[in-house]
């Protein structure tokens, strides 16, 4: 496991005593028509390349950077993170397998595996590979085939979905127009979120909305990880590779 991790809309209506356009795309879908903006939003995303500003926070440090992202689905992902005064201090690329991070002030390149958990690369979330490349395209995590549904209900504006899975209940938070999916939660057992994931301030990228605002918390670790996009686009030719002098470093772990 590795490291990474937002949607408002608001919208003005003339008043009137006729329906409003807005009233009337609000009528009730079926959950499969729910399900299926999730799965088609994720399908159209291919790759994506951005940048903006990551924090990452714990019960022991905050870290604040600008980075540069390309990201290609299924299997890389390359961050260049920049310090104050525009240092560029580092460089990740995370494949499937394996991560490699080097550190261009010190001049060494240090590489394990990619579901290694925390360590001492990265200030790093509990997260797999894919729910990091999920946080950075502002996916939600689809329901499996062992989910089953609890209920849906529609109010304030927003569909609320609930799946019971093996390790507790997946919740879903929709936004009743866009269909856009504002908030994820994993509940335990005992009905205690274990992972919450908010997306906000949407804007269109190449024909999709992609949330510009992205904040992953995890109660537990109390660890948490905010991204925000200053630009984004998908669905161009991308390179992740990292390259880095012959006279670097380079530790395993």
């Amino acid at each position: 496991m590795t490291t990474v991790v937002i949607v408002s809309f608001i919208a003005s209506r003339q008043l009137s005593c006729l329906p409003s356009e807005r009233s009337e795309r609000l009528r009730p879908v079926s959950i499969d028509q729910v399900l299926h903006s999730f799965h088609h939003k994720n399908e159209r995303i291919t790759t994506l390349v951005g940048e903006g500003t990551i924090t990452f926070e714990s019960s022991d440090r905050s870290l604040n950077s600008s980075f540069n992202l390309a990201l290609r689905k299924p299997d890389s992902l390359l961050l260049d993170l920049t310090g104050p005064f525009g240092i560029h201090f580092g460089s990740l690329l995370l494949c499937r397998e394996k991560l490699f991070f080097y550190n261009r002030l010190e001049n060494v390149v240090t590489v394990g595996r990619s579901n290694a958990g925390p360590s001492s690369v990265l200030p790093t979330l509990h997260l797999g590979f894919d729910e990091i490349l999920q946080s950075f395209t502002g996916e939600i995590i689809y329901p499996l085939s062992t989910d089953s549904l609890q209920s849906i209900k529609f109010e304030n504006n927003q569909y609320i979905v609930r799946y019971n899975s093996p390790g507790g209940t997946k919740e879903y938070r929709v936004d009743g127009e866009t269909l856009l999916v504002l908030s994820y939660r994993l509940l335990n057992q005992t009905g205690k979120p274990t992972l919450t994931v908010l997306a906000s301030n949407s804007k269109n990228a190449d024909g999709t909305l992609i949330p510009r605002l992205i904040r992953i918390i995890l109660p537990p670790e109390r660890e948490a990880l905010t991204i925000e996009y200053e630009g984004v686009h998908i669905n161009t030719p991308v390179t992740c590779s990292l390259t880095f002098p012959a006279e670097a470093e380079i530790i395993y772990h």
